[in-house]
């Protein structure tokens, strides 16, 4: 069955997160089938532009709402590449390319480099621990060398973290921006746009 994912009714579909950045729509689909729930339609998983990395969440479309709904029970806290599905109905698209993730993403500067994105993901949820993380993006080099965050030159790279739900981004916000970190300090601002 070929159908659209946004034409999909919202009954018929679940939002699966915290993936591994390396998780594959084949890797989803093998968990359905080794769980039962093989009767999907498709396994929709936006990639980043660049480095083809999920974006650490997906959508799955089911034939029908029984199985959906049996998935919305079932898989909660199954682990896939080592990390606990968050399994959750999708809430209604705000508009072209925006999900609701996206009102609650912040993006975070003043962090120094790191090897690979399980190290970055470990940093992340220590800086962050207590609360509640969706997907943790690739750490890239800032914007701009410029910035004036008064951080030395190996401070000078970010990531963009999403929550749950917008208060939560909020209060982790408060939380962390302007936190004493390494050599300087962090910089936490909400994210307007896809990386």
């Amino acid at each position: 069955m070929n159908a659209s994912w946004q034409n999909i009714e919202p009954s018929k579909r679940v939002y699966l997160g915290n993936l591994s950045y390396t998780t594959t729509a084949n890797d989803i689909e093998k968990v359905l089938w080794e769980h039962g729930l093989g009767h999907c339609s498709q396994v929709h998983m936006l990639r980043k532009p660049i480095s083809q990395l999920s974006w650490g969440y997906c959508f799955v479309n089911f034939t029908t709402r029984e199985v959906a709904s049996r998935a919305l029970t079932s898989l909660q806290g199954i682990v896939v590449d080592r990390r606990p599905l968050r399994v959750e109905p999708p809430q209604q698209l705000l508009g072209p390319y925006k999900t609701p993730l996206e009102v609650s993403r912040l993006y975070v500067g003043g962090l120094g480099p790191v090897m690979n994105q399980e190290e970055n993901d470990i940093e992340i949820w220590w800086i962050f621990n207590g609360f509640e993380i969706s997907a943790i993006g690739e750490r890239t080099p800032a914007y701009s060398a410029s910035l004036p965050w008064g951080n030395p030159p190996g401070n000078r790279y970010g990531v963009y973290v999403d929550f749950w739900t917008t208060d939560e981004a909020k209060r982790a916000r408060r939380a962390i921006n302007g936190m004493p970190y390494g050599d300087g300090k962090l910089h936490v601002f909400y994210a307007t746009n896809f990386p």
